[in-house]
């Protein structure tokens, strides 16, 4: 299990999230096993994995993760990106 190890970026796309009217549960505790944070509202929630843009690179635990949960997993690096997830 890896450190618990914020990216640099991780609360502004937390606050992003938040902006766009998601709570945001912060699970980078997990040292991997989770993703990085879950937003969610009334009726939307991700599992997001924050990466620091150009250094998109997953772990094994994070690549088991996606392919466990495809339809709610994403990587989040801006805020365009947090912002490509809510409109969608």
């Amino acid at each position: 299990m890896r450190a618990c190890k914020k990216d640099a970026n991780h609360n502004d796309i937390a606050a992003a999230w938040q902006q766009c009217g998601f709570v945001v549960i912060d699970t980078s505790w997990s040292g991997g096993k989770l993703l990085d944070m879950i937003p969610y509202n009334r009726s939307r929630f991700f599992f997001v994995e924050v990466k620091m843009p150009g250094k998109y690179k997953l772990t094994p635990d994070e690549k088991k993760f996606f392919s466990d949960h495809p339809e709610h997993s994403v990587v989040c690096q801006t805020y365009k990106d947090v912002l490509a997830w809510v409109t969608k």
